[in-house]
This record gives structure tokens, C-alpha cells and sequence, in this order.
């Protein structure tokens, strides 16, 4: 099997580079990594940045459609391609986009992950256990800090003068995860597509003082899950967000605010259409190995939709496992501590927790979909979190309101 892997360029060339850059646009130091100049080569000290991030959207699936601002952009030379992180897929991504952090550092992994603290799984960002109840009333021991390591950028970008702002989806607004990645910046609710290109424009023209703007979309990664990528479906929903984009905030931005204006859209991963399903709980040689829980339970995978997937083994069975699945899969199987050495969830001081949220062994699917029973994302036609070059390449796209004005 020809592999279509591509690891994370953590040098300066993804997706958890662009905060320090942000930093950079306002000339203001951090400490954070930035992209590399051939990337992101424009003036600095802007009035306003926008950064629209497009949940789902790789560089392939945009390659696929050409129309609207997207193609005024591209046109312009305004289109670059950048690596998303590994795990290529939501809670990772949108953390790293937040603190500028990579997943080593903040330690937050997956959807669906194990916390010793109350020695439970459960679904990240909505911050619930697997049967779908809120974790603070399921656990007393539940705190929604524990969720990941770090700090989001805001509060340091306000302190400098920048006056900072998060413009989410009514229903997700108020959730656990968003008011820790939101913190130090003024939230501004919206209700669909074309609210948010008019949300993000009402900000620009009626709050003072320089402002960064950040924006997110979940409309093509829903889609996408449902219908799979490059469809007509996933077409329809980026003509949306470009007529939307086109005509609620750029044609209708006053020409003063749109020359000090630079506008940058991006994606968090891409998705990619899976093939065979495999159940890990189908061999005994994994069941056997699998630690238990404090009744004796199973500790069932963790991970991201069968795309990499966490194993939490027994003391003295690692070996054992990972001999058994590098044969028995078509996947990269390694120990955690291996991938760690290796970078693959990148640079920088490792979260004190990292160890206990990620396990022992990692896999990470190329083509099949790995699960353990029964899941409801067995039928989503797209999936992500893994490495190919589908879900890792995503695009980064930037230019001057103003140049998109004519």
C-alpha cells in the first residue's frame, strides 16, 4: 500500500504557528512559533485582523471549488497550503488555534477521551459522559479545566491594545470548552452563515480601537460527515459562506477600514472518505491487553473516529499489543512514547497530563476505520484525525479587505 501520510510541519508551517503570528501582524513579541515569511509574507501593524477558521475545509476540497471569494483570493495570490496538527481533528485543532500550543502541550487529544481523574470517558467539547449527561453533574470531581493545559491568546493581545473578539454559533457560545478558549475576549453570538459575515462586520465598523477577530464555521465539516467531501453538498455550503462573506462584509465595509484591514481563512483539517471498518474489540489479543477501569471495566479506545485511536494498556502487555497490531493492521501502530520522540504531536514542553490522556499505544488509520463496538460515527461517510495528506493539508488564505473591495 502506497502510504499518503504526511506529518505536521511543526518548523514554522502549521496550523498552531498562526497564533504567534497573529501576535507578529500587530507587532507585539510573543513566544509563541510563527509561520515561516514565504507564508505569510504581507505588511505588519495592521488596525484589524480577521481570521475566519472553516472546520473541515482541506486544501484539496477547496482545490475542488473554485468560485466566490475563494477564487478572488486565490487569484490574488493570496492562497498558501499549511499542515493541520496531529490528531488531525477538532479538540486538538481548535486548542492549538486558541493558545498557540501544539497537542503535546496541551494535552487535549480527541473527541472521545479517558480522564483518571474521574476514571471515565468523555466527550470533549460538549463536556459530557458517553451516555450523554453533563459532566459536572455526573462528577463531582469534574472540572472543565482539566480539558487541556494552557492559556487562549486573548488576555495578551489585550493587554497590548488589541481589543479581541470570538464570534461563535449561538448554540456552542456558551458551552464549557468555549468559555476557556474564548477567555480575555468578548463573544458575539450568531445565527447562521450569513449572520456571521454580518457579525463580523457590525465588529469592525461600530467597536473601537484595533480589534482581532476571530471567527468559526462548523458548516462544511457537517456536511462533509454527512455526505463526504467533494460533493455537491460540501459545494453548495462554501458558495454560502462565500456569497455570504462577499456580501455582508466586504462589499458593504467602508473603504477606510477595509485598506487596514487583512483578512485570513483558514481550516482546522480536511476529510477523507473512509473504507473498511475494523472492530479492535472484534481480537481477543487487544481485549486481553486492554486496561481496566476501578469496576473492572474495560478502558475502551479514545481518539478521534477510528482515526487515531488511544490504547490504554495493561503493565507488561504494551509489548505484546503492539507486536499483535502492526501485524494484524494496514495502520501505523506505535507506542506512545515513541510518537512523542518522534514529534508527532509537536514541540515544546510536554502538558503534565499528556501521559494519562494519550495511553500507551497510538494508531493511526490510512484508509480503514477502526472502532470498538458499536458507535454512532460509524455511518459518517467523511472522517478525519488521522495523518493523510487529505485531512493534513489544509489551506491559508489571506489579502487585504480592501483588495477584495475592488
Amino acid at each position: 500500500m502506497e502510504s499518503r501520510m504526511v506529518f505536521p510541519n511543526y518548523d514554522g508551517g502549521s496550523l498552531a504557528d498562526i497564533p504567534g503570528t497573529i501576535f507578529s501582524l500587530f507587532d507585539i513579541d510573543s513566544e509563541l512559533s510563527e509561520l515561516n515569511e514565504d507564508i505569510i509574507d504581507v505588511e505588519k501593524d495592521y488596525q484589524n485582523v480577521i481570521l475566519i477558521l472553516v472546520d473541515g475545509l482541506g486544501t484539496s476540497q477547496l482545490e475542488n471549488f473554485s468560485s466566490g471569494i475563494f477564487e478572488e483570493i486565490r487569484d490574488i495570490g493570496g492562497l498558501e497550503s499549511i499542515t493541520s496538527v496531529f490528531p488531525s481533528a477538532t479538540p486538538a485543532t481548535l486548542t492549538s488555534i486558541n493558545t498557540g500550543k501544539t497537542p503535546k502541550e496541551h494535552g487535549l487529544l480527541g473527541w472521545e477521551m479517558y480522564y483518571e481523574e474521574i476514571d471515565s470517558k468523555l466527550f470533549t467539547l460538549p463536556f459530557i459522559t458517553v451516555d450523554g449527561e453533563r459532566a459536572q453533574e455526573a462528577f463531582t470531581e469534574a472540572d472543565s479545566r482539566m480539558l487541556f493545559e494552557g492559556e487562549p491568546i486573548y488576555p495578551k493581545l489585550k493587554d497590548n491594545g488589541i481589543n479581541c473578539f470570538s464570534i461563535i454559533k449561538r448554540e456552542i457560545i456558551d458551552g464549557e470548552y468555549t468559555e476557556l478558549t474564548a477567555y480575555g475576549s468578548e463573544k458575539v453570538s450568531y445565527h447562521n452563515t450569513a449572520d456571521m459575515a454580518l457579525q463580523i462586520r457590525k465588529t469592525l465598523e461600530e467597536r473601537k480601537g484595533r480589534k482581532y477577530i476571530y471567527a468559526y464555521t462548523a458548516d462544511i465539516d457537517s456536511i462533509a460527515h454527512i455526505r463526504g467531501p467533494k460533493t455537491e453538498d460540501e459545494a453548495n455550503q462554501l458558495e454560502m459562506i462565500s456569497n455570504a462573506l462577499k456580501r455582508n462584509l466586504v462589499e458593504n465595509i467602508s473603504d477606510d477600514i477595509a485598506e487596514d484591514t487583512l483578512i485570513l481563512i483558514t481550516a482546522d483539517h480536511g476529510q477523507i472518505k473512509h473504507g473498511e471498518k475494523i472492530d479492535l474489540f472484534s481480537f481477543d489479543e487487544v481485549t486481553e491487553c486492554i486496561e481496566t477501569d476501578i469496576d473492572g471495566e474495560l478502558i475502551t479506545p479514545s481518539g478521534n473516529a477510528g482515526r487515531s485511536v488511544f490504547l490504554h494498556v495493561k503493565d507488561g502487555r504494551v509489548n505484546d499489543i503492539y507486536r499483535f497490531l502492526n501485524q494484524k493492521l494496514d495502520a501505523k501502530v506505535l507506542k506512545t512514547e515513541e510518537a512523542l520522540e518522534e514529534g508527532y504531536f509537536g514541540q515544546g514542553e510536554k502538558a503534565e497530563d499528556f501521559d494519562k490522556r494519550a495511553g500507551d499505544i497510538v494508531i493511526i488509520s490510512d484508509k480503514e476505520k477502526l472502532h470498538w463496538g458499536e458507535t454512532s460515527e460509524l455511518e459518517d461517510i467523511g472522517v478525519h484525525g488521522g495523518l493523510h495528506e487529505e485531512e493534513m493539508r489544509i489551506p491559508l488564505m489571506k489579502a487585504k479587505l480592501s483588495e477584495l473591495k475592488k
